[in-house]
């Protein structure tokens, strides 16, 4: 069960909009942590990429993150290489497309009729 804490009314998730609230939990976490140069704001860039990675698309992380733009969902939801590698690994189960003869290969006496 999803437990919500704060005013429904304000949309927060916690009580207080006023991170300084927070701050000193945040930091000794991070100390904790031994994380270097580790913002709060760095939490919605991977919670953009894991979803993508998991396959919501952009557009839904676009509105759960209330952006006004998909390109700015674009800098918040960067994708391992690993993630891309598997984009074009499903492409391993399409069909064959349909061989087209190779013009550059035909005798110029074809070419030349056909072009008639």
């Amino acid at each position: 069960m999803l437990v919500r804490r704060g005013p429904k009314e304000s949309g927060l998730v916690f009580e207080s909009d006023n991170f300084d609230h927070y701050r000193s939990a945040w930091e000794a976490a991070v100390k904790r942590a031994r994380l270097e140069d580790f913002r709060f704001h760095d939490l919605r860039h991977t919670f953009a990429s894991w979803s993508v990675q998991r396959g919501a698309s952009v557009q839904e992380v676009k509105e759960l993150l209330g952006h006004a733009s998909l390109a700015m969902t674009m800098r918040y939801a960067h994708l391992s290489r690993e993630h891309l590698r598997r984009a074009v690994a499903r492409l391993n189960d399409l069909p064959a497309p349909e061989v087209l003869p190779n013009r550059a290969q035909e005798p110029v006496e074809e070419v030349a009729l056909l072009a008639k």
